[in-house]
């Protein structure tokens, strides 16, 4: 067992004067076996519930326990991925998406002081590719998807 992955624990049981893990699943009302695959790495999906449990017991932010426990409880620290439904864009909406995702971080991550953005942001490769699987379910889904048209709509503007 690594011991870096259990000095944050340490550290907050120590501050919560809690000297065991029976202790810290007692004051935060989880199982100890479940207070113990958490605190060990071992557990893994534990439930937002029982994170928020382990966090007020410790004392210390529940995004921080899911830090710990390889669980981002704070929609910003997890990874970003489009709905299912993003799957029925096609791929001029998918490059236009991108394009706006590309702008709002791009806007937040530049400070006054920092050379202009690229001319073209849209040069950057997308991780779409209509796939004939797509296709397909498009036209399923749309009785007038028009494949010609769609290839047509997707080439770069002169």
């Amino acid at each position: 067992m690594r011991t870096d992955i259990l000095e944050p624990w340490a550290s907050a049981m120590r501050a919560a004067q809690l000297s065991s893990i029976n202790q810290l699943a007692r004051k935060s009302g989880v199982s100890v076996e479940t207070a113990r695959r958490v605190v060990q790495g071992t557990r893994k999906n534990p439930s937002e519930r029982t994170l928020r449990k382990i966090a007020r017991a410790l004392g210390v932010p529940a995004s921080e326990v899911g830090r710990w426990a390889g669980k981002p409880l704070d929609a910003r620290e997890a990874p970003y991925t489009p709905p299912r439904e993003a799957s029925m864009l096609n791929l001029r909406e998918r490059n236009a998406i991108d394009e706006i995702i590309r702008i709002l971080v791009e806007s937040r991550t530049r400070s006054l002081d920092d050379a202009p953005a690229p001319a073209s942001v849209s040069s950057l490769p997308t991780p779409y590719e209509l796939t004939e699987e797509d296709v397909a379910r498009m036209a399923a889904h749309d009785p007038g998807y028009d494949v010609e048209a769609e290839a047509e709509a997707s080439q770069e503007l002169p």
